[in-house]
């Protein structure tokens, strides 16, 4: 199976799997085309060992001016995508958010090396499914800035390389990699607002090895990180320009992390999120199992057998207990300064914003409901705005949430439900004479 974006329905086009030899030559091609309308161009370092390849994912950022129209004018790049798809000489497209998904044909030139489509009666004609000759997949996708272009090379390089190590060792430990950056999620807010747990690490790729012990350089001699050589005596060789040799040098890097552990399969691994088991993996990574096979060798075949071997990189975090995330989270604020103080910021705002919800739920609540629904909502809306709960921009009245969520922290919700029980016709009186001068003339009229 090659692309799969345009190989079905009505019209479906054959877009085999490429020979390596076919692959490399049309992402030059591809790059050398792309090169005329964006200063930066690459393609994320490809898995190990791979022996044909699907389709072609391309980054690119930093367009050159294309006629008049501005980076305000095109915000999600639509038209740069649109000249790049023609300028490659797509058949088909599909463009959104800043990517653009196209089959371009096969070069007449690699004809002889592309698979001929077998149909289940065995015609291997051009008159069955697929009416055309084949095509190619190619993804583009603009970087918005420089740095998150090298950010998206380091993020898709080495294949399944961040679905492993985030399944099997940053997610259970706090950490998460995303299109952005490295992230150290907070424990009790997770579980209720994952997108506002994160509290941002860093965005550099060489920050991120390092704080997870990872090498950068390959180490051909025993040297320590930044002291390898290579073989002929010339510069350092970086394990991030080049693919992996094997699925097991990549593997038996991922161990060398020093937050990789072999959680206790007999104890509650699930307490630690040990998603290493299959039986534990989440709905996504067991479908990533059925369809990545690099995914699949490491679940099925590499991590059993390290249990098998009890054979693996002991680190100050997998010597005796399996590591827990209040370690890591220290890790993090002693390797990353700022990221306590960020850390804790977002603890508080979490808990101030639910302390005012908490807050004004309950004044609401405290509100006699028997009132008629005009009358209550009259004297939730004066409650509000007497405790300082409601942003309206008064003069007398808070101006942001923030100043709301100071005047809530000054109740509980025993505190604040008992005032209103007490209270609430005497406010509505001071604070909004009106109101109250209607509920009490209709109260004359019952």
């Amino acid at each position: 199976m090659g692309g799969a974006a345009f190989a079905t329905g009505q019209d479906a086009l054959h877009t085999p799997r490429m020979a390596p030899a076919v692959y490399a030559s049309v992402r030059a091609r591809c790059h050398a085309v792309l090169f005329t309308l964006f200063t930066a161009v690459a393609t994320p370092i490809e898995g190990p060992g791979k022996a044909d390849f699907g389709d072609i994912d391309i980054v690119v950022t930093l367009p050159f001016p294309i006629s008049d129209v501005t980076a305000e004018d095109d915000p999600e790049n639509t038209f740069l995508l649109q000249e790049a798809t023609a300028r490659l000489g797509a058949v088909r497209t599909s463009i959104a958010k800043g990517k653009a998904t196209m089959a371009i044909p096969w070069p007449a030139d690699l004809l002889w090396l592309a698979p001929t489509p077998t149909y289940a009666n065995g015609d291997i004609s051009l008159s069955g499914c697929f009416r055309s000759l084949p095509h190619i997949q190619v993804d583009v996708a603009v970087a918005p800035s420089l740095s998150l272009f090298y950010w998206a090379l380091f993020k898709h390089s080495h294949g399944d390389f961040w679905s492993i190590a985030s399944t099997s060792m940053l997610r259970p430990l706090g950490l998460t990699v995303d299109e952005r950056a490295l992230w150290l999620r907070v424990p009790e807010i997770e579980h209720k607002d994952r997108k506002r747990s994160k509290v941002f690490l860093t965005d550099e790729p060489a920050e991120v090895l390092r704080f997870l012990g990872l090498r950068i350089l390959a180490d051909f001699n025993g040297h320590r990180d930044g002291e390898g050589r290579d073989c002929n005596g010339g510069g350092c060789v970086s394990l991030w320009e080049q693919p992996f040799s094997t699925a097991q040098a990549l593997f038996d890097y991922i161990i060398s992390s020093c937050f990789f552990y072999l959680p206790d399969l007999s104890s509650d691994s699930q307490t630690m999120g040990n998603n290493t088991h299959p039986s534990l993996l989440k709905s996504n990574d067991r479908r990533r199992i059925q369809r990545r096979s690099l995914f699949r060798q490491w679940v099925m075949e590499y991590v059993p057998a390290l249990y098998v071997s009890g054979h693996h990189l002991p680190t100050k975090f997998n010597t005796g207990a399996v590591p827990s995330r209040e370690a890591v989270r220290d890790a993090a604020f002693a390797f990353f300064p700022d990221s306590q103080a960020q850390f804790e910021l977002t603890c508080i705002r979490y808990h101030r914003e639910n302390h005012l919800l908490a807050i004004r739920k309950a004044v609401k609540a405290a509100v006699p409901e028997t009132l008629p629904r005009a009358h209550h909502v009259a004297v939730c809306s004066a409650m509000r705005l007497h405790l300082g709960l409601a942003v309206s921009g008064g003069e007398s009245t808070p101006k942001t949430e923030m100043e709301a969520e100071e005047a809530a922290a000054a109740w509980t919700v025993d505190s604040v439900t008992n005032y209103i029980q007490e209270k609430w016709l005497g406010i509505l009186e001071k604070v909004a004479p009106a109101s109250y001068a209607k509920y009490v003339a209709d109260q004359r009229r019952v």
